[in-house]
């Protein structure tokens, strides 16, 4: 699982950004939240262009780097890749793990999208190799049963990380495949105007509707609809000979093709339920701007709908304020995002706060401000 992450001189990052799932607070409401000691779901808040979006695509910028799995266009941008006041001529980033021998740190650096200048893998403290140039150090491979003499990488696209997990049979547990399991299965998932977009857990698209229909879930689809946006709808497929199947809304007198007369609300919680049925092979969720299309009730639903898979940790990101509440997450599980950085709003007051807070008052009062 995902301990720490960190970023620094990355896109709107001058300065080093972390997210920190170890400050699990002594809370005894919503224990399912917290997988092995770490916050197993979280949702991050705060005002337009503070970086919730920049930071997940900094966090899964390890996709790029260990797979060849889905990325963003974003992440490839060399323009935009690193801080605008060019503090330090790369990017730093900085991923703690939970492993079977303690923590494992892998942490990298690049001076552009494709260009790794610096690599390192600890396993408990235990150095496994640093990647550095002339400075370089793989030694420690020998721990985990892998040979460094022909380990001569310098800088460019290739990570050494990925070529020992491709090139030497690591067994389960190593700090390698344990790095490289967890980031197969990551997934990063946004909805905005403009479309969907995704990174992560597999290569390609796939059109959600053709999913549906193919697997013949049309009629479960039809249920969520009415049961968490309260929809009063049949949702069928239709059939015609020479032409695609589509999914309709059923009237009394008429077919509706789903596409033409499907709210954005109901468009996302077609996103969302596609995702849902692929959550078997996720170990992380970063949902960003979830509800965006969303009423207050909706939002609700959704976020515990998603949160209800319990060995997946998730990230959530909103502006929705109203989420904010002991009655759905707990107050470890909240992390405000503002120029202090990202941190859980039990370490942002030096109230103690108690399940029958209400949460959202504290932080329209300004309890939680710098």
């Amino acid at each position: 699982m995902l301990k720490r992450f960190a970023v620094e001189n990355y896109r709107g990052f001058k300065d080093r950004v972390e997210l920190d799932l170890s400050k699990v607070g002594k809370y005894k409401f919503h224990s399912q939240y917290v997988l092995d000691g770490l916050v197993g779901k979280c949702l991050i808040f705060g005002r337009n262009g503070c970086g919730k979006t920049n930071f997940g695509l900094a966090l899964f910028d390890i996709v790029s780097v260990l797979t060849d799995y889905q990325i963003e266009g974003k992440q490839k941008d060399p323009f935009g890749f690193l801080n605008g006041d060019l503090v330090l001529p790369y990017a730093t980033f900085t991923y703690v793990f939970s492993g079977e021998s303690g923590d494992i740190v892998y942490e990298y650096r690049k001076t552009t999208p494709d260009n790794i200048v610096y690599e390192r893998l600890e396993e408990g403290g235990r150095t496994i190799f640093v990647r550095d140039g002339d400075k370089a150090d793989y030694s420690g491979l020998s721990a985990i049963g892998s040979a460094d003499s022909r380990i001569d990488i310098r800088d460019g696209a290739l990570s050494v990380l990925r070529f020992i997990a491709n090139s030497t049979d690591q067994q389960k547990g190593s700090p390698v495949s344990s790095v490289m399991d967890f980031v197969r299965g990551m997934l990063y998932v946004r909805s905005v105007q403009d479309g969907n977009t995704y990174i992560g857990l597999t290569r390609g698209s796939e059109p959600i509707q053709d999913y549906i229909v193919r697997n013949g879930f049309a009629g479960d689809f039809g249920d969520v609809l009415r049961e968490m946006a309260g929809l009063d709808v049949k949702l069928d497929v239709f059939r015609a000979e020479g032409a695609q199947e589509r999914l309709v809304f059923r009237t009394e007198h008429k077919l509706l093709d789903f596409d033409r007369y499907a709210s954005s609300g109901s468009r996302l919680l077609m996103l969302h339920y596609y995702w849902f049925k692929h959550l078997d092979k996720v170990t992380f969720l970063y949902f960003d701007e979830f509800d965006i299309y969303y009423n207050r009730e909706l939002a609700e639903k959704v976020l515990l709908w998603l949160a209800s898979e319990q060995e997946i940790q998730c990230v959530f990101t909103s502006h929705n304020t109203s989420l904010v509440s002991n009655r759905i997450l707990r107050p470890d599980c909240y992390m405000l995002m503002d120029s202090r950085g990202i941190m859980p709003v039990s370490k942002l007051t030096d109230r103690e706060i108690r399940e029958g807070h209400n949460l959202e008052k504290l932080l329209r009062g300004g309890e939680f401000d710098e």
